[in-house]
């Protein structure tokens, strides 16, 4: 129920003023009554009795008047008695019954010689009646002579206490005012206001239902009866309250049983510590791994952790103020009792109250010692890995040596044939100079002897530059000089080459213009390649890239000079470069024999060759798919049996090192 919405239609102050108020209202009355009847009551008897008073006043003259039957006497004592405020009628009857005289407000009465009482008689509603019986004055006879009757009404009685009736009810009144006055004050100080403040906390109280929907209010409610509802709600929330309680109660019982086992049985090491370095708790995995009795933890955190763990640094560092704690966390190396090595992954971290105030701090520890002997073990195995690749380096760079040397030794009768063309005419141009050299000499010789003895002999110089041809010996010695260098350049550009292509010295990448390492291979291969193959050159403009140049000129010359041994006759090989964004391609085509399409997956592995023996290792494919892949590139092949094949390298221009 929501109890800022339920309206107070009544209030129980005002409901108790009210019934207090209407209950003293009708005891007021009531006593009032009481008090107005008992008046009436004695204001009667005193008026009765008043009359009765006035009998002995008058009873022997009425006594005389009615023995002498003296009428006017008779009147003039009933006016007498009329005259008294109390009595309203008088009667006079003899003896036979006979009314003689009356006066004022009477009754017919029937006389009785017999009835002598003496009490007053009520005649009716509203009068009452006193009889006396008047005998003889002489006292001649006992006989009574007639009777003598006084008269008094509820008008004498009520004009007698109409005063008292109202000082009673004034009173009353006015006590009633008073009364009504400090009800209201007592009210609103003891129950009004204690009930408001009440209302005010039960309004502000949480109790909405679940379903957010208010019970119809079929009756009126004060604060007493809101409080009730109020108290019922409550009562019903907290028993839902305590059900679900002592349902969280027992699942957080479960929950810190299987906790409990799970700590107590995981292998993780923990171990609770006091802010003095006290062990608090330690799962048993401690002991079990340590051999320590549970007792004896601390004296194993004393001896191995108090060094391997920071702690009284921490302590220090959370005892100074605006420093925040930090979780430590390494590597512990302790000795179990029997003195093995024992290698843990530790920390260590504070346990912070509600208040943010450091109350404990917990170890947590995972045995690695396997791991760590796993890791040493590893250590050794790489040492010897890295031997091992080392000499495996040194295999593949001898391999790769040796696939050099292999191709150099495929080329060596055309690489000396190469150079043995230079040399031939080198050689014979250095004799025919000899010769030029011999006659110039003897010419030479012949001037200085004419020159020392003073006779220039003309003719004989003239017979001598006729013999030698001197005119011819100037025009042919420049020509021959001419020759011997182009031959001596194209001698050395062959060994510059070869060096180039089998050097071992690889300390790295830098950049080259691959187009230089095309034409020094082609230099190299060429007496291979001029008698088969038509060479047709499209080397577009490209970057130099970042490369290990001798490697690459191996890969070229493994695919010219497969390109060759694929030309059955005269055939053509196809050299181009061009660029690819940030890659440079190379292409060497062929028009020869092509390569069956079962045999090109097979084309880079080792040892793999579709040659005639003698002709290939069946290493070159393989060694320069593996210097591409060095390189970060990629090596492809597009073949048709009978129609050639196209081998296509793509290289990046920059050498990413990772």
């Amino acid at each position: 129920m929501d109890y800022q919405k339920v309206p107070l239609t009544q209030s129980i102050g005002i409901e108790l003023l009210k019934k207090i108020f209407g209950v003293y209202c009708i005891a007021a009355i009531f006593i009032t009554l009481c008090q107005g009847w008992l008046e009436y009551s004695q204001t009667k008897q005193r008026v009765v009795q008043t009359m009765i008073k006035h009998q002995p006043l008058v009873e022997d003259g009425l006594a005389n008047a009615l023995w002498h039957l003296d009428k006017p006497l008779i009147d003039s004592l009933i006016k007498g008695i009329l005259s008294q405020s109390t009595i309203i009628g008088v009667s006079v009857i003899d003896e036979r019954g006979i009314i003689l005289a009356q006066g004022g407000k009477t009754q017919s009465d029937t006389y009785s010689p017999t009835n002598t009482e003496k009490a007053p008689h009520q005649a009716d509603s509203d009068q009452y009646r006193h009889k006396f019986t008047l005998f003889d004055p002489n006292e001649l006879t006992t006989k009574p002579i007639g009777q003598a009757i006084f008269y008094t009404g509820n008008d004498i009685v009520i004009e007698e206490v109409k005063p008292t009736i109202i000082s009673l009810a004034s009173a009353a009144v006015l006590k009633t005012l008073i009364l009504w006055g400090v009800f209201i004050y007592f009210g609103q100080k003891l129950l009004s206001r204690p009930l408001n403040q009440l209302m005010a906390l039960v309004r502000k109280l949480p109790m909405d239902s679940d379903d957010n929907t208010d019970p119809p209010i079929k009756h009126k409610l004060n604060e007493l009866q809101l409080f009730e509802f109020a108290l019922t709600d409550i009562t019903q929330k907290l028993r839902h309250t305590l059900r679900s309680l002592r349902s969280s109660n027992d699942q957080l019982s479960k929950i810190n049983l299987h906790l409990l086992r799970a700590v107590e049985q995981s292998p993780t090491l923990s171990t609770i510590l006091s802010v003095d370095g006290k062990v608090l708790y330690a799962t048993p995995s401690m002991a079990e791994l340590t051999g320590f009795d549970p007792a004896e933890i601390q004296t194993l955190f004393d001896q191995n952790f108090v060094r391997a763990v920071p702690f009284q640094s921490m302590v220090n560092k959370s005892n100074k103020k605006n420093v925040k704690t930090a979780k430590w966390s390494g590597e512990v190396q302790i000795s179990d009792r029997d003195g093995q090595k024992i290698y843990l992954q530790a920390s260590l971290s504070p346990v912070y109250t509600e208040q943010g105030q450091i109350e404990d701090y917990l170890f947590s520890a995972n045995n690695i010692t396997e791991l760590k002997q796993l890791q040493l073990q590893l250590k050794e195995q790489n040492i010897e890995q890295q031997k091992n690749i080392t000499r495996l380096q040194d295999a593949k760079n001898q391999l790769l040596q040796s696939e050099k040397m292999a191709s150099i030794g495929q080329l060596a009768a055309g690489v000396a044939h190469e150079i043995n063309n230079p040399v031939g005419f080198i050689n014979a141009n250095v004799d025919t100079l000899d010769n030029y050299l011999q006659d110039l000499f003897r010419l030479i010789e012949v001037y200085q002897q004419q020159l020392a003895a003073s006779d220039i002999d003309s003719q004989s110089s003239t017979d001598l530059c006729t013999e030698i041809d001197l005119d011819f010996l100037r025009s042919d010695i420049p020509e021959m000089i001419s020759e011997t260098q182009e031959g001596l350049h194209r001698v050395k550009k062959i060994v510059a080459d070869l060096m180039l292509f089998s050097r071992t010295d690889e300390s790295g990448f830098e950049s080259f213009d691959i187009r230089l390492g095309l034409e020094s291979t082609l230099n190299i291969a060429w007496h291979e390649l001029k008698y088969k193959a038509e060479l047709i050159k499209e080397l577009n403009d490209i970057p130099n890239i970042e490369c290990i140049p001798s490697q690459l000129n191996q890969v070229f010359m493994n695919l010219l000079i497969n390109a060759s041994q694929a030309l059955a006759e005269r055939g053509t090989i196809t050299l181009r470069t061009k660029k690819d964004g940030d890659w440079v391609i190379v292409e060497i085509e062929d028009n020869g024999c092509g390569i069956a399409a079962e045999n090109i997956s097979r084309l880079f592995d080792p040892f793999y060759t579709t040659k005639e023996v003698g002709l290939g290792t069946g290493l070159g494919l393989s060694v320069s798919y593996s210097i591409i892949q060095k390189h970060a590139g990629q090596i492809t092949v597009q073949s048709k049996l009978g129609s050639g094949s196209c081998f296509s390298i793509r290289l990046p221009v920059k050498h990413n090192k990772s």
